[in-house]
């Protein structure tokens, strides 16, 4: 396709966005499947703070204590690295969105003038 004396290869283009798009939308998943799989970590923890504290025998209450600190201090951890997936999410979907209106933009210019579009793009034409 020629558009104002310039060749250019809209398909191998359109598939470099769709690309770009995906990575963006898999590093949103993954780092979306980390976030929850640090909740049920925290969850765990949280449980054990708990029966620790039910389950201390007397006289052992500073023992469990120090044990429930120890798993306190995992927690917060956890909570940050929590934050830290949870942002980067947040980005990679900012980032995937972006690249879905590029897409779009592409895919309607390149209708616009003609151009042949890759055949797993073709039901990015409707949405």
């Amino acid at each position: 396709m020629t558009v104002e004396g310039i060749t250019l290869a809209p398909a191998s283009r359109l598939s470099a966005l769709a690309s770009t798009r995906d990575r963006h939308r898999a590093r949103a998943r993954m780092a979306t499947d980390r976030g929850h799989q640090l909740r049920e970590m925290i969850s765990e923890r949280e449980t054990r703070i708990r029966l620790l504290a039910q389950r201390a025998a007397p006289g052992f209450e500073a023992e469990a204590e120090a044990q429930a600190a120890v798993i306190e201090a995992e927690v917060a951890q956890l909570r940050a690295a929590m934050q830290t997936a949870s942002d980067e999410a947040a980005e990679a979907s900012e980032a995937a969105g972006a690249a879905q209106s590029v897409l779009r933009a592409a895919l309607k210019f390149a209708l616009d003038h003609g151009a042949t579009i890759p055949l797993l793009l073709a039901g990015e034409v409707s949405k």
